[in-house]
């Protein structure tokens, strides 16, 4: 099956796993072994993260914002002189602990790096792409308590619509009008597969 995968001679096999068991006295692999299609194995993509505008912080372990929680509009024509119409515009500060998302890997031989430079490098994405997808998750349905971070999905007060028994683009069509209602536009929709 080796054989086939990388598509070296048989001899070369039997020569290349006396190697590979470590009975003669070899440890390392051949350059020629190592098979760059790992590269094109199927990922999970990313995308929640790319709607959000993110920032850096540099210091402390605490980030502070500001949300506006009312906004009643009253503007209108008033005669000269007039009194003029108050709206309410109401902002809050808010703190929100700062959140790490991060894994290692499992100890990987130092010969086996060394004669595979490009495995560390796979290693090394491999890693950021599993802090992406758990971040991701967390943005999503993070539960707030303990670190995990406060999700989208479960922040108090975000406006829903529940789908009942509307089709799919239907439910869709009625949430983006609810969005637009409070005169913002929907630039994206998430869905997992089986609900699309």
């Amino acid at each position: 099956q080796l054989g086939r995968l990388t598509g070296l001679g048989e001899a070369f096999i039997r020569k290349m796993g006396a190697s590979i068991d470590g009975t003669s006295g070899g440890a390392s692999l051949p350059d020629s072994f190592y098979d760059p299609r790992i590269k094109e194995l199927p990922q999970r993509g990313l995308f929640v993260r790319s709607l959000i505008p993110t920032t850096f912080v540099d210091s402390g372990d605490r980030v502070e914002y500001l949300r506006q929680t009312v906004f009643t509009n009253q503007a209108g024509p008033v005669a000269a002189n007039a009194t003029k119409p108050t709206s309410t515009i109401t902002i809050e500060k808010v703190e929100a602990p700062i959140r790490v998302v991060a894994h290692v890997s499992e100890p990987v031989d130092n010969s086996i790096l060394a004669d595979f430079p490009q495995l560390a490098a796979f290693i090394d994405g491999q890693l950021r792409l599993g802090v992406l997808l758990a971040e991701e998750e967390q943005i999503l349905r993070g539960d707030g308590t303990g670190v995990n971070l406060l999700g989208i999905l479960n922040t108090p007060g975000i406006q829903t619509q529940p789908k009942g028994t509307d089709p799919t683009p239907d439910a869709v069509l009625k949430a983006m009008t609810k969005v637009r209602g409070q005169f913002a536009e929907p630039t994206a929709a998430v869905f997992h597969p089986n609900d699309w």
